[in-house]
């Protein structure tokens, strides 16, 4: 039984309010700076794990690291070619196992030398609370571990990205068929294990600052509009936002497809305990959220068609909107101005504007 377990650094044992706390934001265009200390590439190492180090252009695998893994999988699996990055602690590498069959792999392994053993004893962590998953039958695929080495874990290839692209590219039977598996992949989590009570939402930071910040760029009209949503937030009721047990960080980039097979997979699990059940529809980093709005609503429709506990389609569309604004003026704030430019204002007017049409459409 999992009881509030959460699985990250100390630094990171508080998940920032449901208005976007996480000065990470890709789409509100976040200082060079905070883009390159992502992009940090590594140099190879004896030891077989990929150190950070400035500078480069991308994060592979030299050849002594290739042999080092080779030797280390006993030549089971042949390395493909760099996926990226997975989390901010670990990249990820496409295989494929040489026993003729084809089959598709994913090699992780930490970008630190220094974080490789808490590395290691975390995915060891994760990897036993997906084992208590192991009774959930839908068709929506989660984390599949095979090995897991001393510096290195081999996980079954799930498939990519699900990024706008990829779900353009997809029909509308797929579309629908990824809304409902993710939902239903939430109603089992959710009442996996319910604890019961309520969850106090994060509520330290003063989120006046986001009407401060940009009310140079708004017209009265749109100030009042911002100042009663987040009045809204400050007195909404909370009787619905009950503890239940989530996955707490589902986005873009931990929701993969697979076109071969046609289902969607949600994937690291490091953050999953009992928490506000709108963890799981809210995500810290609002703005650069990463899925289609319009699948995101549908979920939440099947959602709650079939769960025994409903959540609010437009308490969420706020809650995201908030947090949208919130992640763009916190990026502002980093990149060291005084005052929101208003190219990256203009630039989140659009993003909620998006936000609002897609929850418009849901309700038609």
């Amino acid at each position: 039984m999992i009881e509030g377990k959460i699985i990250m650094e100390k630094k990171n044992q508080k998940l920032a309010i449901l208005v976007a706390l996480v000065v990470a934001g890709t789409f509100t265009g976040c200082s060079n700076k905070t883009a390159e200390q992502s992009e940090k590439v590594a140099e190879v190492k004896q030891v077989g794990v990929l150190t950070e180090k400035e500078g480069g252009t991308k994060n592979e695998l030299a050849a002594a690291e290739l042999a080092y893994f080779n030797k280390e999988l006993n030549g089971e699996y042949k390395i493909l070619g760099q996926l990226g990055r997975s989390g901010e602690r670990s990249s990820a590498y496409l295989m494929e196992a040489t026993n003729g069959e084809k089959e598709k792999y994913v090699l992780k392994i930490p970008n630190s030398e220094k974080q490789a053993t808490d590395w290691v004893r975390n995915q060891s962590e994760v990897l036993n609370l997906v084992k208590d998953l192991s009774d959930y039958q839908g068709n929506c695929n989660i984390p599949q571990y095979i090995k897991l080495g001393s510096n290195y874990v081999v996980e079954k290839y799930l498939g990519e990205d699900l990024t706008q692209e990829v779900y353009d590219s997809l029909s509308e039977e797929e579309k629908d068929g990824i809304a409902r598996d993710m939902a239903d992949f939430l109603v089992y989590l959710h009442a996996k294990h319910s604890p019961g009570g309520k969850e106090q939402l994060d509520r330290n930071r003063n989120i006046d600052e986001i009407l401060e910040h940009i009310k140079p760029l708004q017209t009265e009209d749109e100030q009042k509009d911002l100042a009663a949503k987040i009045e809204w937030f400050k007195n909404r009721d909370t009787n619905d936002e009950v503890c239940v047990l989530t996955h707490s960080d589902i986005r873009g980039q931990n929701v993969l497809y697979n076109k071969e097979t046609k289902k969607v997979a949600i994937i690291d699990f490091e953050l999953m305990r009992d928490a506000n059940i709108y963890y799981d529809f809210v995500p810290a980093a609002a703005a650069s959220f990463g899925l289609d709005y319009g699948m995101f609503f549908k979920m939440i429709n099947y959602y709650n068609a079939t769960s025994e506990y409903k959540v609010n389609a437009e308490k969420i569309k706020l809650l995201h909107e908030l947090g949208i604004w919130d992640e763009c003026v916190r990026c502002s704030i980093a990149d060291g101005n005084k005052q929101l430019e208003k190219d990256r204002y203009e630039r989140t007017k659009e993003e909620v504007k998006r936000l609002n049409d897609a929850y418009e459409r849901s309700n038609k």
